[in-house]
């Protein structure tokens, strides 16, 4: 099922200004699939009209589409660099937790070897939530061209590398269930599009 979202007044979004002097994209929006839950909403598999926006240099936010209004963001320091753009998993079960994902690029202890390979993943609880609320990091064995959360109905999360092989986990980024390697040791991942 792909989803859609379109701003009505984009003009919060216009003001964010982004930084980058590497080929990696100033800002990216992505929509969010169910309802970012604020006190006493209730979640719902439909589309939320919410987006959620990195911006390279300023961080992650959360926009309604209705109208323009951030209901959550989260700073990263200037040199933080993401690898692609952030992911959200709202969770459809009745609990409470959802979770952000963001690759990173470079960072603070970010080696030269584990660039891009570096995923980020915290609770966001809502607006009662603070910060990066038990963040884990978890390092994957290859350069991650993007994140897909929620690609099966357990909630798993597949992990679209550089080089075309996929990894897929759990929601936590604790089990690797399957690896699969692209066919041609000299491939390069450009462009792709998931299919429901």
């Amino acid at each position: 099922m792909s989803a859609s979202a379109f701003i009505e007044d984009p003009e919060e979004l216009v003001k964010l200004t982004v930084t980058t002097d590497r080929a990696q994209f100033p800002a990216a929006v992505s929509p969010i699939d169910s309802l970012y839950r604020t006190k006493g909403s209730v979640p719902t598999a439909s589309s939320s009209g919410q987006v959620l926006v990195t911006a390279q240099g300023e961080g992650i936010q959360i926009y309604s589409t209705a109208d323009s209004k951030c209901l959550r963001s989260w700073t990263f320091p200037a040199n933080v660099r993401f690898a692609c753009p952030a992911k959200y998993l709202a969770k459809q079960d009745g609990d409470s937790d959802s979770y952000v994902y963001v690759v990173l690029d470079t960072a603070d202890g970010i080696s030269s070897k584990d660039q891009g390979a570096v995923v980020w993943r915290w609770t966001d609880r809502g607006i009662d939530s603070v910060g990066l609320d038990d963040k884990i990091s978890t390092t994957l064995s290859a350069p991650i061209f993007s994140l897909e959360p929620g690609v099966t109905t357990a909630g798993h999360l597949l992990v679209v590398h550089r080089d075309g092989s996929l990894t897929l986990t759990n929601a936590q980024l604790s089990k690797v269930y399957a690896t699969k390697s692209p066919v041609s040791g000299q491939t390069q991942l450009i462009w792709y599009q998931p299919i429901a």
